[in-house]
């Protein structure tokens, strides 16, 4: 499949919560193509600074290469139907695991407007062609947060360390597959979002039942 530069526009509420997808959202998904769903952060701070963590070697992405986070969401079935881990669950729980740092939603801004597109998102150098379905939220960090984030050593296998890039240096990198794209579509989506901020909200999801990455060949085979 070729990718998509852009899906839609979330309909930003003034509540400060993210999107939340269905299982019929996710069948959509996988009709279109895609092999998996899940979010590829948009963090800044409020001087334009962007978070890029450095990753190591996986099958995703070569070592070295520097990119937004990336988390696949979870799913677990709940009486034959697939209940999703909401968007904000899963970009809070993945800046935990990338980052270490002991973060909770009310450590972020989004807009009240337009906090989150979808685009589509390459899996991977080992995964050719394939895409997943990706949700970009807009996430807005305060000086505490950043020192946060910055001051808690990485310690974990896939990220190797983290920097605030300003957005004009970003392309000084060494980029993993994707990112480029999504920083230009990122960048498209901040210019419309509205510039007044609201606290994120925290979204409750609690799994009833094992849970397994949003692998969409895997949740419809």
């Amino acid at each position: 499949m070729q990718p998509m530069s852009l899906i839609n526009s979330s309909l930003g509420v003034e509540t400060g919560y993210l999107p939340h997808h269905q299982e019929s959202d996710l069948r959509d998904m996988h009709a279109k193509g895609f092999m998996r769903y899940g979010v590829v952060a948009m963090v800044l701070d409020y001087q334009n600074r962007l978070l890029l963590l450095e990753h190591a070697a996986s099958d995703k992405t070569e070592e070295g290469m520097w990119g937004a986070l990336g988390e696949t969401s979870h799913a677990f079935k709940n009486n034959g139907t697939w209940e999703v881990e909401p968007v904000g669950t899963t970009v809070i729980r993945g800046l935990r695991e990338e980052t270490n740092a002991d973060l909770q939603s009310e450590d972020f801004d989004t807009p009240v407007f337009g906090n989150c597109i979808d685009t589509s998102w390459p899996i991977g150098s080992r995964f050719l062609d394939q895409y997943a379905y990706a949700s970009v939220p807009l996430l807005f960090a305060g000086p505490e947060t950043v020192e946060k984030i910055m001051d808690t050593p990485v310690n974990n296998e896939e990220i190797r360390s983290k920097r605030m890039v300003p957005l004009e240096c970003v392309l000084n990198y060494e980029l993993r597959k994707g990112t480029i794209a999504w920083l230009a579509i990122g960048a498209a989506a901040l210019s419309t979002a509205s510039n007044e901020t609201v606290p994120l909200q925290s979204q409750t999801w609690t799994p009833n039942g094992s849970v397994q990455d949003a692998v969409l060949s895997e949740l419809f085979r």
